[in-house]
């Protein structure tokens, strides 16, 4: 027959796992009351804490409780995870080490692992750890999703949507994993999927401003702007200060021959995302598109304070002191860009900029 407090454990657990914290907590408190070296108690009560905001004491009481049972592995695992969430990598790293330590057929801690080695910017340890959490679960969801971003941040983008398709299959209503394999089929040049998952992602969660962002710039691969314009307006009466749904819904805009709506668009994406080059660089293009090569220069400049590197700038910055007659500085800058991280398309306007320059520089 159970005891009093394993009773009232049982209880706590069961009102923890359906969300009544407040009566959780007096429960496991009488538990404590009774028993304070209990380990499960201290631990259970832990994540309480960190789930109601306290994350300082939830790390001491499990930590109590790994003092009392140092081979917990399940009290190492959540410890790790709250370190996660202060951002205390390294250390987080070493608590599901130690929860692999003494289980190591825990799949939890070995996607936590890998997640944690994701974030330290370790893609390779963490497909390892999200691998090895499959094979001991394969239908853990959770760890084929990551194991999708880190293959994406790798750019093994066709074992990225893979890994993304096999979480979809085992919960297909998760719409932001449909919002990676969307925007993954998109750098796969596989448009017209991506726009079926940015469809799916948005339908399944209508408040998803990702979803309708990332739809938008889909539709406008297919020059598809009209269609694209209430996507990235959507996306903004959901987050106001989006600045990439205001540099995208610029873009359409733009493409549609709208330029003052588009300039007001860049403009807002500048004001919510002050370093966004990107809009920077589509202000300036559009300037010197409307013969405004004064205010191009300047908004072009800006957008090379921020990134000196930034080749497409440069490009454009050119375009625009040609245009001004200072063909001999932009002589110097175009010689002066080096051609091997840019993509064909920067080569090939890089080449028709500097032949113009030489042409009228009579060389």
């Amino acid at each position: 027959m159970l005891s009093s407090s394993a009773q009232r454990l049982e209880q706590a657990q069961r009102l923890h796992q359906s969300g009544d914290l407040s009566n959780a907590e007096d429960l496991y408190r009488q538990v404590l009351k009774d028993e304070p070296n209990n380990p499960v108690a201290l631990h259970l009560l832990g994540l309480l804490a960190h789930q109601a905001g306290s994350n300082e004491g939830a790390m001491k009481l499990i930590n109590q409780a790994l003092s009392i049972q140092p081979d917990y592995a399940e009290a190492h695992n959540n410890l790790g995870l709250i370190l996660q969430s202060e951002g205390r990598l390294d250390e987080a790293v070493d608590c599901f080490n130690k929860a692999l330590e003494f289980n190591p057929e825990y799949p939890d801690a070995h996607s936590n692992l890998g997640l944690a080695r994701q974030y330290q910017g370790r893609p390779m340890e963490a497909i390892e750890s999200y691998q090895r959490a499959i094979e001991l679960a394969p239908e853990f969801f959770l760890a084929h999703a990551n194991m999708g971003n880190a293959f994406g941040d790798l750019s093994q983008l066709e074992e990225a949507a893979e890994s993304y398709q096999k979480a979809l299959n085992i919960e297909p209503n998760f719409a932001e994993v449909h919002n990676y394999l969307g925007t993954t089929q998109f750098k796969l040049g596989q448009i017209d999927a991506a726009i079926a998952s940015f469809k799916k992602s948005t339908s399944l969660l209508p408040d998803f401003p990702d979803g309708f962002n990332n739809l938008g710039l889909a539709l406008q691969a297919q020059n598809r702007h009209e269609e694209a314009i209430p996507c990235h307006r959507r996306a903004l009466s959901i987050r106001p200060n989006y600045a990439e749904a205001h540099n995208n819904l610029g873009t359409a805009q733009e493409a549609l021959d709208q330029p003052e709506e588009a300039i007001t668009s860049y403009k807002k994406a500048i004001d919510y995302a002050p370093n966004f080059r990107e809009a920077f660089l589509n202000l300036g293009e559009l300037y010197e598109k409307s013969q405004e090569f004064k205010e191009a220069k300047a908004q072009l400049e800006k957008a090379l304070e921020i990134s000196p590197d930034y080749a497409a700038a440069e490009i454009a910055l050119a375009a625009v002191l040609r245009r001004l007659g200072l063909n001999q500085e932009a002589i110097e800058k175009l010689e002066a860009l080096s051609t091997d991280n840019l993509s064909k398309a920067e080569i090939d306007k890089r080449q028709f900029e500097l032949g113009m320059l030489y042409d009228l520089e009579g060389r």
